[in-house]
């Protein structure tokens, strides 16, 4: 409604004008206030008269009575011959710009006229309103009339306007073009935004950063399709958790993608909590939800194999516990079960019949666990002992070099998975996954991937716990070396190795 509030302020601003003129003479010296408002000898000159063909005269009247407070009250005391358009700017401009309000001061009036000046600026300028303001019935009549001439410039004049106006759209794409193009290259052919680490300048699919685990994982992708991801994202061979996101201060929510780079990962899994921050700052909870799991250094697959070892031994005796506890738990509820059947047994008979009913504790489970562990060790050390090329007589070089070769035969297939894995760790599955035409390998080596995971340095606190467990550092030294003597001796033992 520009237009409408335009011309409506248009057609009063005069005579606005002339009242807020007249209030700061009144208020300038009172003695002029009965010559500057309404007089009325003017008013009985008029009064003998239909005062209904008199409105000429009428308008000539202030637009309401002058008043030393340069106030316009907006309610009443309207002259009569300007209340039809009063009421159009009321209705158009002063009811929103001046809303709940009873009068209207000048500085007011002024700031609601100073509002339309870019728009009078542009509308001045607008070039094509001679064309514009033609419409259809000046067509018609040049038609009506034959002048040919008049109708083939008035054309030309419209296609020049065509013309103008197509060439915008070329401008428009060349300013993007001007504008986006160096940072498009940055992002998506050198990908220099991503390799340089610089926090002032992310790369473009970066959606922030995930603090968990006393880390910082700088490489987070927002995830558009779940499904996508899982079935592609697993071929960029990167270390990657999928975590659901939602903002507690607007309520928004996100899925992303955090790929871990460095530190140890033993304490990752589903379900555990984080924190989000986006390239706003806007913090979100987040929570693991899924894991695909990959090497992250050639020292954490040096300790894979054991570590996994230890959880399949750790996951056999728990369970193997745990079956136990059910079995005594449903032997002794059975018992309860049948003591009302089993009155008439003597106290003594029936203990006895109960001791041998229930199973003494399963000891050779948990042997045969070891038993497993320590036959391993012999079929591998038994193994390399059969080789015999580099294997000499002397005992202590023996074990030095069995232990070695059980070591390599362990570890050695996880490194070297590792790090053919780690050169091969690339990006770009991530994104395409979410849509993204990169069709360029973006290869994220051991060096580069440790700027992409920061992990908490700890100041050097020299503190005093009371509650710190005894330490018997001897004996623990103690302990674990009789542990290894008793170790090879059974190996050198089981293989005749040893002189004696």
């Amino acid at each position: 409604q520009t237009e409408a509030a335009l011309a409506a302020c248009n057609a009063l601003k005069d005579k606005m004008d002339d009242y807020f003129m007249r209030c700061k003479l009144a208020a300038f010296n009172a003695d002029y206030s009965p010559v500057l408002d309404v007089s009325a000898a003017r008013i009985e000159a008029i009064s003998g008269q239909d005062l209904s063909t008199a409105a000429d005269e009428i308008a000539t009247y202030p637009l309401a009575r002058v008043q030393a407070k340069n106030e316009l009250p907006l309610d009443q005391g309207i002259n009569p011959a300007w209340q039809a358009a009063f009421q159009t700017l009321k209705a158009v401009v002063l009811d929103q710009e001046c809303a709940k309000k009873k009068v209207l001061t000048e500085a007011e009036w002024q700031t609601i006229l100073g509002k339309f000046a870019a728009y009078t600026a542009w509308k001045d300028a607008k070039k094509g309103q001679e064309v514009e303001s033609l419409g259809l019935e000046r067509i018609e009549a040049i038609l009506a009339e034959n002048r040919k001439q008049e109708l083939l410039d008035l054309i030309d004049a419209d296609k020049a306007l065509e013309a103008e106006a197509g060439a915008i759209e070329s401008v428009n794409r060349l300013m993007h073009l001007y504008r986006d193009f160096y940072a498009f290259l940055k992002n998506y052919v050198t990908m220099s935004d991503f390799y340089s680490r610089d926090d002032a300048r992310l790369a473009v699919f970066q959606a922030g950063k995930l603090y968990i685990d006393q880390r910082c994982c700088e490489l987070c992708v927002r995830v558009a399709d779940m499904g996508k991801q899982l079935a592609a994202a697993g071929k960029s061979g990167m270390y990657l958790m999928y975590c659901h996101c939602v903002s507690k201060t607007t309520g928004k929510t996100m899925d992303i993608v955090a790929s871990v780079t460095d530190g140890d990962v033993g304490d990752l899994h589903e379900g555990k909590n984080a924190i989000f921050y986006d390239r706003d700052g806007l913090d979100y909870d987040a929570t693991i939800t899924k894991i695909i799991d990959n090497p992250i250094s050639i020292r954490q697959a040096f300790w894979s194999p054991y570590r996994k070892f230890i959880n399949w031994v750790s996951d056999k005796i728990a369970k193997s516990a745990a079956e136990k506890e059910s079995k005594q738990f449903d032997a002794m509820t059975q018992k309860a079960d049948n003591a009302s059947a089993n009155l008439t047994t003597k106290p003594e008979e029936g203990a006895a019949a109960a001791d041998k009913k229930a199973s003494p504790f399963d000891i050779a489970k948990f042997a045969g666990i070891f038993a497993a562990i320590g036959l391993a060790l012999g079929y591998i050390a038994g193994a390399l002992l059969k080789l015999g090329g580099f294997i000499g007589e002397h005992p202590v070089r023996n074990i030095i070099l069995i232990i070695a070769a059980v070591v390599i035969l362990i570890s050695g297939p996880s490194m070297l998975l590792a790090w053919l894995k780690l050169r091969r760790r690339n990006l770009g599955p991530v994104l395409n996954a979410n849509g993204w035409a990169i069709n360029s390998i973006i290869k994220i080596n051991t060096t580069f991937g440790a700027t992409l995971t920061i992990l908490a340095k700890y100041p050097k606190v020299a503190l005093a716990d009371p509650y710190a467990d005894k330490k018997h550092t001897g004996l623990k030294i103690l302990v674990w070396f009789l542990v290894l003597v008793v170790i090879a001796w059974f190996i050198l033992r089981r293989f005749d190795l040893l002189p004696f």
